[in-house]
């Protein structure tokens, strides 16, 4: 039962990051796609970072702040913003 609503909801959080990946390449914020399927594996990975990164972190006794956390989701981000995206990087404050 536990299991279930846990895969539901990471169903709807991958939705959701698809969906947002989709509008940023739209607003011109992301790169267009370089392969197919490249930003369906970016959400995944996105994904699989949100449901283990404070475990690792704690794991292996390593800083666990917000900041840390934002900025590693960032890194796997920031290779496919274009210069539109980099400049509205730039403005975020961590």
């Amino acid at each position: 039962m536990v299991h279930g609503k846990i895969m539901a909801f990471n169903k709807k959080i991958l939705v959701k990051l698809k969906k947002r990946i989709n509008d940023n390449v739209e607003r011109g914020v992301f790169k267009k796609e370089p392969q197919q399927k490249n930003y369906d594996l970016l959400a995944n990975a996105l994904l699989n970072s949100i449901n283990t990164w404070l475990p690792m972190q704690l794991l292996n006794d390593k800083p666990h702040k917000e900041k840390v956390f934002r900025l590693y989701l960032w890194n796997l981000i920031y290779p496919h913003l274009t210069e539109k995206g980099k400049k509205e990087f730039s403005l975020i404050h961590f």
